[in-house]
């Protein structure tokens, strides 16, 4: 834990020392779902104090989730009166491993805040309770890590609209992930197609397409842009893929790393067009 409870003059629930009873806070998360560009964890708060619950449930007192990737940098934190639910975190933000601390925080300034469950000797000296401040720390519980799937080529991957000409497209390699720019008829065009069709050909066609290109075009730029989250993604995907070579022969044949990486979308399109239901 990166804060330090001898500095805070009151009791704090947590595992790592006596202040309560009782001192049980536990977070417990199922299997992260990735969708629409976001990383979705369903989580529940499990904890043993009931004056503490009561704080929460008074609104005077909140859950606080702080998330955190070693990988990234990325830390934010998520506040909760609910004791479940389900974290929603920019997937962009989070790769390889993501760390959960739970806390709970006080809402407002806390007076004369005292508990049977506060350990016998923090009763005895301070009977009259305690002074909370704002957002001061009144629970913290053991971190929870989280490995992440690996990144696939097609999480860094976005198809956005743009005001350009119908059937024309461009690749963005300037952010975190690979933009393909359609125009906006375009782009309702294709998320209709995805929607409605129950035939895999579709999804080829525009994967062994746009997305052969984009990933072609990212893989001979890759020495620019190598800071980007795409750029790493494709670089560790290569690595499974046992590719151990320099850039420069990554730019000679970007065309065939870029066919790799997308497991052959030729033979992709081709086993979609000949599936047994197709009238030829």
């Amino acid at each position: 834990m990166s804060w330090n409870e001898r500095l805070i003059p009151y009791p704090v629930l947590t595992p790592s020392n006596d202040d309560y009873d009782s001192p049980r806070f536990e977070l417990l998360v199922t299997e992260p779902m990735r969708s629409d560009g976001m990383l979705n964890i369903p989580f529940k708060l499990e904890v043993s104090s009931c004056s503490l619950k009561d704080m929460v449930a008074k609104f005077k007192a909140q859950y606080v989730i702080q998330t955190s990737c070693v990988r990234t940098m990325a830390r934010d934190t998520n506040g909760t009166f609910l004791g479940e639910g389900t974290l929603e975190l920019p997937d962009s933000d989070y790769s390889d491993a993501l760390i959960l601390t739970p806390y709970i925080l006080a809402v407002e300034e806390i007076s004369n805040f005292k508990s049977e469950e506060h350990a016998h000797e923090w009763r005895e000296y301070h009977p009259e309770g305690f002074d909370i401040e704002e957002a001061g720390i009144m629970a913290v519980g053991n971190d929870v890590e989280i490995t992440l799937a690996p990144d696939g080529i097609g999480s860094v991957i976005d198809l956005v609209a743009m005001p350009q000409v119908e059937g024309l497209f461009n690749v963005d390699l300037d952010n975190e992930h690979i933009l393909i720019r359609v125009s906006r008829e375009d782009k309702q065009r294709i998320d209709a197609m995805r929607m409605h069709s129950e035939r895999d050909i579709i999804h080829a066609s525009l994967f062994s397409g746009l997305y052969l290109h984009a990933i072609t075009s990212a893989i001979q730029a890759l020495p620019e842009y190598e800071d980007r989250r795409w750029a790493q993604t494709i670089l560790n995907r290569l690595e499974d893929k046992g590719v151990r070579t320099d850039r420069a022969d990554l730019k000679v044949d970007a065309l065939h790393y870029a066919q790799q990486l997308m497991e052959r979308p030729l033979s992709k399109h081709l086993e979609a067009a000949f599936e047994p239901d197709t009238d030829f």
